[in-house]
């Protein structure tokens, strides 16, 4: 595979980066804008406890927090696919519905939050991730 085919898989994990820069944004601003309403100081919410007692909506927070668990996995798996030179139409399809299983579930979690839409999400990802990582394991077998 030629380099500027074998770095598409690497397109996904920019677009991965572009939804954590999204999620900080609006954590941001969920903050800010709850700490002004409710009068919070800075200093009283000093720690992630401090800030869980006082703040109303954590859900830009707590989705913050779930793109550093599973999603880092997908990085290191796109990142060997892309040093081994295996990539493939199936590992880039894989990568790209995985993004955008999250997007979406980003998008349930950050506006209407209904938790079963949620979770469809996320095990369709998290499928589709397993997928992807026995593939990668498969080919990486056969290199050896």
């Amino acid at each position: 595979m030629d380099a500027s085919n074998a770095t598409q898989i690497l397109m996904p994990v920019l677009a991965m980066g572009v939804l954590v820069m999204i999620v900080y944004v609006r954590t941001f601003l969920s903050r800010v804008s709850q700490m002004k309403s409710g009068r919070i100081h800075p200093q009283q919410v000093h720690s992630r406890a401090e800030m869980a007692a006082r703040v109303q909506d954590s859900r830009a927070a707590d989705h913050l927090s779930n793109l550093f668990e599973l999603p880092v996995l997908f990085y290191a798996g796109c990142i060997l696919v892309y040093l081994t030179g295996t990539s493939d139409g199936l590992f880039l399809i894989l990568a790209w519905a995985f993004v955008a299983f999250r997007f979406a579930q980003a998008f349930v979690h950050l506006t209407f939050n209904h938790v079963m839409t949620r979770l469809a999400f996320f095990a369709l990802g998290l499928l589709t991730f397993m997928v992807f990582w026995v593939k990668l394991i498969l080919e990486l077998l056969a290199l050896g």
